[in-house]
């Protein structure tokens, strides 16, 4: 019998569902084979990926091991102690911080925060270093940069001020003592202090082995390098071994231990690169915030976007001119008083008084119902009074209020305080209501339509009818009105 027979008679036999399973078996067949060919072929990919970065890393000098790399074993000193001092040293949280790792070699460093959010780069003069680096990434999947690039005093001038938050220079220092000579490190540690705030170094020791040829040219005190810093303090953090010697390296932060307004100095207390913990950093502008013995200061470096960036730090400083000027009638109460300010071509400082207190984002647990209400009530007089004068503070959160000690409301940044509502103000309030009160932080998120459920605020009378008032449209006043007459 001929298999066209067979086949004829089969498909008499079997019944149209059968027929369409089987069909589906066929197709799940096809489609497992394409699968199977595809897979293999992106195996063949990685392998090949894997065997070129497996070969120039025995090209190079593998002083670091590969990050996230498996399968190629190597690396004279391990990394993995120095990265975890330096989150801790950090703070632990390094979202959106921005970091310069100079002297990455195989970015060991630089990966290592990247995967944890930093916005982390890599510079090396190397060409094969930097090649390993890319070439990893390519396969880690992490998303850091790196470029070919010397550490000299063009390529430090080239950075615009307020572009990274910290710098990393490990081991990287005594090579260049012995090319180029401590004044030229010294000269670049100057210009790099002028365009960052800190700055975290390893320092080779003299000693560590006389045979190394940098031995003889890196001075006694390590921190000769910053001879030429003008007001900086230096605190060391940890120390760690190396691969050459018995000795170790210590690891130092650096900083400016002042901030200059007008040409009078300002004693630095802390310092921190994000206004509240866990901010995200959107603007075109990077701020420094600085608690001072003369007054809180943010520091607003404009960066690469200088207009915008311009606009956001003047409108602020004009608020708070505005505000304290006679012209303009009775001054918001609930806002801190305005210090000193200064601008330049491309950065503004402002300082305002110290306000000792908790952001109400972190403390709102910790309040009373009492102590809720009354806090509801004195960001509501804020608002009123900003809406009296025709304004929108416009970024109405619940980390842009201080609570102080005696439990009263401060409200802060005005970088969007406009005469123009960019966003609803009062759906804003009520969402800092529901913050205030379940003690959880709000969303960040703009442009708000939706109120918090009714449901929310079933324990507190002034809070529903604070909910009530803005679902019925009333202004700022109209509540304050209201709720006074209850």
């Amino acid at each position: 019998m001929s298999k066209m027979v067979i086949k004829r008679a089969v498909k008499k036999a079997i019944p149209s569902a059968v027929k369409q399973q089987y069909r589906e078996i066929i197709d799940l067949a096809q489609s497992i084979k394409l699968d199977t060919r595809h897979l293999v072929k992106q195996s063949e990919n990685m392998d090949t990926r894997l065997d070129v970065l497996s070969r120039l890393y025995k090209e190079s000098d593998p002083y670091q091991p590969l990050y996230g790399i498996s399968g190629i074993d190597g690396g004279q000193r391990s990394s993995v102690d120095r990265c975890q001092a330096l989150l801790r040293t950090l703070g632990g949280d390094v979202k959106g911080l921005r970091v310069l790792d100079v002297g990455c070699y195989f970015g060991f460093l630089t990966f290592y925060l990247a995967e944890r959010g930093a916005c982390a780069e890599g510079w090396d003069n190397n060409a094969l270093n930097i090649e390993i680096a890319t070439r990893t990434q390519d396969i880690n999947g992490i998303n850091a940069s790196f470029s070919l690039r010397e550490f000299s005093p063009e390529a430090i001038k080239a950075i615009p001020r307020g572009k990274y938050d910290v710098v990393l220079i490990y081991s990287v220092l005594h090579w260049l003592i012995a090319l180029y000579g401590l004044e030229y490190v010294q000269k670049c540690m100057k210009l790099l202090m002028d365009r960052v705030p800190v700055v975290i170094l390893e320092l080779a020791q003299k000693g560590e082995d006389a045979s190394l040829y940098w031995d003889k040219a890196v001075p006694e005190n390590d921190l000769d390098i910053l001879k030429l810093v003008d007001g900086y303090s230096v605190e060391k953090v940890g120390e760690f071994p190396t691969h050459l010697s018995a000795k170790y390296r210590p690891v130092y932060v650096v900083s400016r231990d002042h901030v200059s307004v007008n040409q009078r100095k300002l004693r630095i207390k802390s310092r921190q690169s994000v206004s509240y913990r866990g901010a995200e950093r959107w603007r075109p502008i990077a701020s420094e915030y600085v608690v001072t013995d003369g007054g809180f200061v943010k520091i607003s470096k404009f960066g690469d976007d200088i207009d915008e960036g311009r606009r956001y730090a003047l409108n602020e400083i004009n608020f708070y001119l505005q505000n304290e000027s006679s012209h303009t009638g009775e001054p918001i109460k609930n806002v801190p008083k305005l210090v000193d300010y200064e601008v330049a071509q491309d950065q503004a400082t402002l300082v305002v008084e110290n306000v000792s207190g908790a952001l109400l984002c972190d403390c709102a647990a910790s309040l009373s119902v009492k102590q809720k209400e009354s806090v509801a009530l004195g960001v509501l007089d804020a608002l009123a009074a900003f809406e009296n004068k025709g304004l929108h503070h416009n970024d109405v959160r619940s980390w842009n209020v201080i609570v102080t000690p005696q439990k009263r409301p401060v409200l802060i940044d005005m970088e969007l305080c406009s005469s123009v509502e960019y966003e609803d103000n009062r759906v804003a309030y009520i969402w800092l209501l529901d913050a205030l009160w379940s003690g959880r932080r709000e969303s960040a998120k703009r442009n708000k339509t939706d109120l918090p459920d009714k449901s929310a605020f079933a324990d507190s009378d002034l809070f529903q009818k604070l909910r009530a008032g803005v679902a019925d449209g009333k202004t700022f006043s109209e509540l304050t009105k209201s709720v006074a007459a209850s």
